[in-house]
């Protein structure tokens, strides 16, 4: 819809206010707009107008309102002319250029001006703090207009300010002590945003909050301050109502200064670093307090009880952090009426994920009445999901609990389910899979690593759209054994398919490969962990035009070659049947991230483009075949590969000196297999490898003491025909041997996360585990996983010589050790036989 044509001569020559917002008019400001001498208001706010600012308009104007539509070119410097103009907004535009902030100084009247969030560059270089003035400006928004120095003109206006709006800019260093002194005397308090800048602190210890300063709102949300939290002192807090310092690097404990805010609405910690208890003044604040996040920090204790009479809390978030104890119960339940519901009827978004929380749920939570969202994941949760539930509830995020019994038939009925997360937990039975198909908002059920069997009898595969806006499903460890038909007559797009871990049997359908036909980012299917033999059509079975994001079909029973999809990142197919030779289609996946084509009976030569993918692909993992030939050499500048794997092949030839151009190579996996070479010193500069095996091939020579690997964990380089003496500087620069390992803390293994860059769906990819074997005293030890405190040494079968490193000593991390069967004398140091977790093998030595 456009605005009004042009009146005819002399119609509306009176008019004074034009206030059309929020209309969705489209078209261009039309340029008669200046033939209405007598408008003072303007108001065309949040439409869709195009097209530039007319040059001219009413000379009387005292507002001009165009923010928020799609306006384009350049501010016209004829606005300056606008001599009673009070207020100026034109921010959330497209406007581009070089604007100079003393164009508008002239404009002594103006109380509010907002340019944010335009294309434009502000220009404050050529502005004296002295001459620049703008006598009665309350109301400044520059925000997002590539600034990279405060407007220090401020500093000497004398009107106390309302509003200041710097973020999204470049501004850099300390925040100056003057910025909160513009809030002196203000009546509501000052509002100040210098969020998403790269500021790093203060200039002086905390000097935001000057005594006699009204602060109204601060955000200060992602920059790089350090230190502790600033607290305003408590002459400062009466007016305090938004607190927002999230994604920063601040520590400590929370000052108890916190608790002399006496008006605070929303208050945003997280993402920090802050320690301790909460401070138990948490719950004085509930009667206003609206926001509260404190998600993602280090706060342990319990969570004190903000459940108090009057509770205006709509949103509350301690996620990722380190409370315990239950969930509080003390809900006010006095005689027969249960009063929560009067004191937490506001409540809508709860997260309380990876906490340490326990116990049961207690029933009430899940029947708030406003209640849209609810995030009680990765904590040790117990009991029964309750039965009854808000029919306001959108999400409901129960994973990774210690739940039990059956999935209550009434969350069927909670019509507004947009997603359902019900993975790992101990949840048994039977479930009809029909029970959710009355659900026509859901987008997203998971049902994964349960105890349940999943039928789908219930639901005919000649329904039409049963789940009309379902785009993930996920029912890995479902316990069923047919495909889900239904799924082939659903026209909507599904972008994550997980139905690993389970008794599918015989060939898969090629109808499974074209769910992903409308993805916009291409299909994640999982169909790892069953009984497949093959496809019902060979080769032909992935169409042409639809894209596969992931495909993972590991651990099943396929047999025949090795079928290649149209394009993916992700293409896991290990521990099949599969042989013959790589078709030279696997050049085309130009986008290819992980490959893992292990433990098949392949064979032939390795196609040379592998290495072509090296600016993409960080997972290369083709061990346990029949490969031959050379090892593609073609790793480029930039290589992207984190873990090669090749070994238990046929390969022969040099190792190639191109791998050097990969600097984020963690391991590196060559044994059992032909190679003729010398050691590979020149990998010592690449500084995050951390396992090299190379393990029976035909490594041969002198091993150099010049050469890095100051983060090397294990080196396998045993049964080659390595000579001279052993490296010691090679052994004595490894940083994570030399250390101590600390058991007490949780261990991690080595791994690769299979996460696509950009997905809407699930967060349930999980990651490839580094794996490898090493040998000592006889015995083969598989390492399925690594633990990321392992290091181990295997120099065995060569033809070392001279006598055996007392550095070996000094490894205290080290827990292998096997120097076996080659030509050194003397004994093992004293520090290296007497430690008890190290296992130790120096046989047919000359000790």
């Amino acid at each position: 819809m456009q605005l009004f044509p042009a009146p005819e001569k002399g119609k509306l020559t009176k008019l004074t206010h034009l206030e059309v917002p929020h209309l969705n008019l489209t078209g261009e400001i039309p340029s008669w707009l200046a033939n209405l001498t007598q408008l003072i208001h303007i108001d065309l706010s949040h439409n869709q107008f195009t097209g530039q600012i007319p040059s001219n308009f009413s000379p009387l104007l005292e507002r001009l309102d165009l923010s928020y539509n799609n306006l384009e070119g350049t501010i016209p410097t004829n606005l300056s002319c606008l001599r009673n103009l009070h207020s100026l907004s034109l921010d959330h535009n497209r406007f581009v250029g070089l604007v100079e902030l003393s164009l508008f100084s002239s404009l002594k009247n103006l109380t509010s001006f907002s340019i944010s969030h335009n294309n434009l560059s502000l220009n404050l270089t050529n502005i004296s703090s002295k001459n620049l003035n703008f006598p009665n400006l309350q109301f400044l928004g520059l925000a997002s207009c590539n600034l990279s120095e405060f407007p220090t003109f401020l500093h000497h206006n004398k009107r106390p300010f309302e509003h200041l709006d710097l973020s999204s800019n470049s501004l850099r260093g300390q925040i100056p002590p003057w910025i909160c002194d513009l809030g002196q005397n203000s009546k509501t308090g000052l509002y100040l945003n210098l969020s998403h800048n790269l500021l790093t602190g203060f200039q002086q210890e905390h000097p935001l909050f000057h005594p006699r300063v009204r602060i109204r709102s601060l955000d200060l949300r992602n920059n790089k301050l350090q230190g502790s939290l600033p607290i305003p002192p408590s002459s400062s807090t009466s007016t305090f109502s938004t607190f927002l310092v999230s994604n920063y690097s601040l520590s400590g404990e929370v000052s108890q200064l916190m608790c002399n805010f006496t008006s605070l609405v929303h208050l945003d910690l997280s993402f920090n670093s802050l320690s301790g208890k909460l401070p138990q003044c948490l719950s004085h604040f509930s009667n206003f307090l609206s926001l509260l996040d404190l998600g993602g920090n280090k706060f342990s204790g319990n969570i004190p009880s903000m459940w108090k009479n009057g509770c205006y809390l709509r949103m509350i978030s301690m996620s990722h952090n380190q409370l315990q104890g239950q969930i509080p119960s003390d809900v006010n339940l006095t005689g027969e009426t249960p009063s929560w519901l009067m004191n937490l009827t506001q409540l809508t978004f709860i997260y309380l994920s990876h906490t340490q929380l326990s116990g049961p749920i207690p029933s009430w939570l899940m029947t708030l009445p406003q209640l849209i969202y609810i995030d009680l994941s990765h904590n040790q949760l117990t009991g029964q999901i309750p039965s009854n539930f808000s029919h306001q509830i959108e999400i409901l995020d129960l994973s990774s609990n210690n739940l039990n019994g059956s999935i209550p038939t009434n969350l069927a009925h909670t019509h507004n389910l947009f997603q359902i997360f019900l993975q790992n937990n101990r949840l048994v039975g039977l479930v009809e899979l029909s029970l959710f198909s009355h659900l026509k908002n859901l987008s997203s059920l998971n049902l994964s690593h349960n105890k349940l069997s999943l039928s789908f009898k219930n639901i005919s595969s000649k329904k039409y759209n049963c789940f009309p806006s379902l785009r993930s499903l996920e029912l890995a460890s479902c316990n069923f054994s047919d495909f889900p038909t239904f799924l082939h007559n659903n026209k909507n797009q599904i972008d994550y398919l997980d139905l690993s871990n389970n008794n599918l049997k015989s060939q898969i359908p090629p109808w499974i490969f074209v769910l992903g036909r409308n993805s916009r980012m291409g299909l994640y299917l999982n169909l790892s962990h069953n009984l497949l033999t093959g496809f019902k059509r060979e080769h032909s079975v992935f169409h042409p035009q639809v894209e596969i994001r992931a495909l993972d079909l590991r651990h099943n029973m396929l047999q025949g070659f090795l079928p290649i999809p149209p394009s993916s990142s992700s293409y896991l197919i290990s521990n099949n049947r599969l042989s013959g030779e790589v078709s030279h289609l696997i050049c085309n996946l130009k986008s290819l991230e992980h490959l893992d084509l292990s433990y098949n009976n392949l064979s032939g030569q390795l196609p040379q483009c592998l290495s072509n993918f090296s600016d993409s692909l960080s997972l290369l993992d083709l061990s346990g075949n029949k490969f031959d030939g050379n090892i593609p050499s073609t790793w480029r500048n930039g290589c992207n590969l984190r873990m090669i794997s090749m070994s238990n092949n046929q390969l022969h030839g040099q190792f190639p000196r191109s791998l050097v151009n990969c600097s984020s190579l963690e391991f590196i996996d060559f044994g059992n297999n032909r190679i003729t070479d010398s050691f590979p010193s020149w990998l010592g500069t690449v500084t995050h490898l951390s396992v090299i095996i190379l393990r029976s091939n035909c490594f041969h020579g002198v091993i150099n003491d010049d050469i890095g690997f100051s983060n090397l964990r294990v080196i396998d380089i045993s049964n080659n025909s390595f000579s001279g003496k052993l490296p010691s500087m090679f052994i004595s620069v490894s940083k994570p041997m030399r250390a101590l390992n600390n058991t007490s803390r949780m261990v991690e293994y080595m791994e690769q996360y299979l996460d696509p860059d950009s997905f809407i769906g699930s967060e349930e990819f999980g990651s490839f585990d580094y794996s490898m074997t090493m040998h000592n005293k006889g015995l083969e030890m598989n390492y399925m996983k690594i633990p990321n405190i392992f290091c181990g040494i295997d120099f065995s079968s060569n033809n070392f010589e001279g006598h055996i490193l007392d550095a070996f000593g000094d490894l205290l991390g080290l827990q292998l050790l096997n120097i076996s069967r080659n030509l050194l004398s003397g004994t093992t140091a004293p520090p290296i036989s007497g430690r008890a977790r190290l296992l130790v093998e120096w046989g047919q030595c000359k000790v």
